[in-house]
C-alpha cells in the first residue's frame, strides 16, 4: 500500500485481522517500503507511457531485486502469503510494478514443485537464473493451462549422435520476457517420437530462436514486461520438467504440463486476488478527503466489500501456504485451496471494479483522484483475464459447489468464542448471514432435482445463466463468512484496538445485507422465474419469503452501517 495513503492504524488491524505473523509481516513490508521509498511519482508516471521495456523499468525491476523481494521463493519454504502481503502492499503503488514480482515466483515454483534435483540446483539455488517467465498461453484457438491440446510442439532431432527436443512454439501475452533468465515452455509431443505433454526449459544462449518477442501494447499494467514470443530450439533431454523416461526410442514425460501448471495456477488465482482487493481498500482512502457525501458513502460500500474480498484473498493464500512444497500430496487440502483460489479471483474480479468505478465517475471534480481510480478500474479488469477469466473461474466454482463439503466452508460463526460482549447490530448480520447461507444451500439442492419437459436438470453445464448465477453468490457468501471469521478472531486478541469493533461490525453489517439482498434475488429469480415450466417445492419457497421477509426487517442495519462508515472517513 502507498505509505502516502495509509491509514495510521492500517499496520495493526491489517495484520490482526489477515492473521499475519507479524515478524514476517514487517519484515516483508519493510522491504517493500525500502524500495518503494527509491521510487517516485515521476518516475513510474514516465516509464508507463511506453509499452516497451526501457532502462526505467529496469531500474524499477533492480529495487525489486535489491529489497528482495522478487527472490521470496528463495528465502522462504512455504512463500504464498509472503508473496500475497507483499503483492498487496505493492499493487496499490502499480499493478504493473506488482507483477514484475512474480517474474522471481511463478516459474520457479513450478520448479520447486516438480522439478529435478538438477534442475532445482541450476534454477533456483545458483542464484544464476533470477528471472523466469512460463510461456503456456498460444494463438488462438490453443490457450492456456485449459487447452485439452497445445499448438507447441516437440519431437526429436539428432546433432551429432545425440539426441535433442526440437521445440517449436509461438507464445501470446507472456510475461517477463523482455528479462528472462530461463522460460518454461508448454509443449506437446508430436505423438511419434515424444508422446504426452510437458514443460521445457529453455535459455536465451540455447541452439536455435530465441526471440523475446515485440512489446504488447496493453491500457493497465505499463510497467510489465508482455509479449508475444517465438521459440524454435533444439534442447537437450534434461530440460524437460520432471524428467523423462525412453522407452523403445520414444521419449515418455514423467509428468504431463497441466499436471504441473495446477498447483502454480491454484495459488497465481489467490495471489491476483489479493491484488484486486488491494486496490478497492486503498481507493477508499484515497477519496476519504472528499466533500461530497455521496461519494463518502460510495466509499463506505466499496471498503465493506473490498475487506471481504481482502479476507477471502488471505484465506484462500494461507491454504494455499500450507500446501507448498507438497503440492499434490493431500487432495482434500488442494481442492479446498483450489475453490477458494477460484472463488476469491472471481469474486475480486466482478465485485470490486464497478465499485471503483463508482468512485471514480463521482471524482471528475478531483482530476488526481480521477486519473489514479481510473487507472486502478483498467489495471483490475485486466488483470481479470490473467490465470484465466471470471468464466473459467464460474465454472471451476461450480464444479464443486454442490459437494457437501463444499457447503461446509459456508460456516460462519460456528467457532466456540464468547459473544457476550459483542453488540446487536453485529448479531443481527449474523443471523442474516446464517439464513441466507442456507437458503443458498436449499436453492442449489433444489435445482439439482428439477427437471425440464424433457427430463433434463435444470442446473447442468448447458444452462450456465443457472450455475453460475449461483457461483457469483457462492464465492460472495464464502468472502462474507471469512470477514466475519476474521473479525471475530481478531477483536479476541489483546492487541486489538477496541475502537476499531464498531466499525468493522458496520463493515461486516454493510457486507451482508448487500450479500444476502443480491443472493435473495438470485434465488428468487431461479426457483420463481422457470415457472411453471419448473416448479420447486413448498418447502423451498416458503424458506425464501422468510428470508426476504427478516432482511426486509433488518435491511435499517446496513443503511445506519454506511451512514456511520460515511461520517467516520469524512471526519
Amino acid at each position: 500500500m502507498n505509505p502516502h495513503s495509509r491509514p495510521l492504524w492500517w499496520n495493526q488491524v491489517h495484520c490482526l485481522l489477515r492473521r499475519l505473523d507479524a515478524e514476517d509481516f514487517q519484515t516483508i513490508q519493510k522491504q517493500v517500503n525500502s524500495c518503494m521509498d527509491l521510487i517516485s511519482a515521476d518516475l513510474l508516471a514516465h516509464q508507463s507511457l511506453s509499452p516497451a521495456w526501457t532502462k526505467g523499468k529496469s531500474f524499477l525491476l533492480r529495487q525489486l531485486d535489491n529489497a528482495g523481494i522478487t527472490n521470496i521463493l528463495k528465502f522462504h519454504v512455504r512463500y504464498t502469503t509472503p508473496l500475497a502481503i507483499s503483492l498487496f502492499e505493492l499493487a496499490d503503488l502499480d499493478g504493473g510494478l506488482a507483477a514484475l514480482t512474480q517474474s522471481g515466483a511463478l516459474a520457479q515454483m513450478i520448479l520447486r514443485d516438480f522439478g529435478t534435483t538438477e534442475q532445482r540446483l541450476r534454477y533456483l539455488d545458483s542464484g544464476s537464473f533470477p528471472h523466469g517467465a512460463l510461456c503456456m498461453t498460444e494463438s488462438l484457438p490453443g490457450a492456456g493451462s485449459e487447452a485439452l491440446n497445445l499448438c507447441g510442439k516437440m519431437s526429436q532431432s539428432m546433432q551429432e549422435r545425440q539426441m535433442l527436443l526440437h521445440v517449436e512454439k509461438r507464445g501470446r501475452f507472456t510475461s517477463h520476457m523482455d528479462f528472462a533468465d530461463f522460460v518454461l515452455i508448454a509443449v506437446e509431443g508430436d505423438g511419434v517420437s515424444v508422446r504426452g505433454s510437458s514443460l521445457v526449459i529453455a535459455e536465451p544462449g540455447d541452439t536455435g530462436t530465441f526471440e523475446r518477442g515485440y512489446p504488447i501494447r496493453k491500457v493497465g499494467h505499463r510497467l510489465s514486461s508482455t509479449t508475444n514470443p517465438t521459440f524454435d530450439l533444439h534442447l537437450p533431454l534434461n530440460r524437460l520438467v520432471g524428467g523423462y523416461s525412453l522407452v523403445d526410442g520414444v521419449i515418455l514425460p514423467n509428468l504431463q504440463h497441466r499436471h504441473m501448471l495446477e498447483p502454480a495456477m491454484r495459488r497465481m488465482r489467490s495471489l491476483l486476488a489479493t491484488m484486486l482487493a488491494s486496490k478497492a481498500i486503498t481507493t477508499v482512502f484515497l477519496a476519504q478527503s472528499t466533500s461530497y457525501a455521496g461519494q463518502a458513502e460510495d466509499a463506505a460500500y466499496l471498503w465493506a466489500m473490498g475487506e471481504a474480498a481482502t479476507s477471502l484473498s488471505f484465506s484462500a493464500a494461507r491454504r494455499n501456504h500450507e500446501l507448498d512444497n507438497i503440492p499434490c500430496s493431500d487432495p482434500e487440502k488442494s481442492r479446498e485451496a483450489a475453490l477458494y483460489s477460484s472463488s476469491a479471483k472471481l469474486f475480486c474480479s466482478t465485485a470490486l471494479p464497478p465499485l471503483i468505478g463508482n468512485i471514480q465517475r463521482n471524482s471528475a471534480f478531483d482530476e488526481t483522484l480521477h486519473d489514479e481510480t481510473l487507472q486502478r478500474n483498467i489495471d483490475a479488469q485486466l488483470e481479470d483475464i490473467y490465470i484465466g477469466p471470471s468464466a473459467l473461474q464460474r465454472r471451476l466454482i461450480s464444479a464443486s459447489m454442490t459437494s457437501q463439503w463444499a457447503h461446509t466452508l459456508l460456516n460462519p460463526g460456528q467457532k466456540a468464542v464468547d459473544r457476550s460482549f459483542f453488540s446487536d447490530s453485529d448479531s443481527a448480520a449474523k443471523s442474516i448471514l446464517n439464513k441466507t447461507i442456507n437458503l443458498w444451500k436449499m436453492t442449489i439442492i433444489e435445482l439439482q432435482h428439477i427437471k425440464d419437459a424433457q427430463g433434463s436438470a435444470l442446473f447442468c453445464d448447458a444452462r450456465q445463466a443457472v450455475s453460475f448465477a449461483m457461483a457469483d453468490r457462492y464465492a460472495a457468501l464464502l468472502a462474507v463468512c471469512n470477514l466475519s471469521d476474521d473479525l471475530d478472531s481478531a477483536r479476541i486478541n489483546p492487541a486489538w484496538p477496541p475502537s476499531f469493533t464498531f466499525v468493522y461490525e458496520d463493515l461486516l453489517a454493510i457486507a451482508v445485507l448487500s450479500t444476502s439482498l443480491q443472493t435473495l434475488q438470485t434465488c428468487e429469480e431461479l426457483l420463481f422465474g422457470y415457472q411453471p415450466r419448473f416448479q420447486p417445492s413448498e418447502e423451498s419457497l416458503s424458506f425464501l419469503h422468510a428470508v426476504r421477509k427478516e432482511v426486509q426487517i433488518r435491511l435499517s442495519i446496513g443503511t445506519t452501517a454506511r451512514y456511520r462508515i460515511a461520517t467516520w472517513l469524512q471526519q
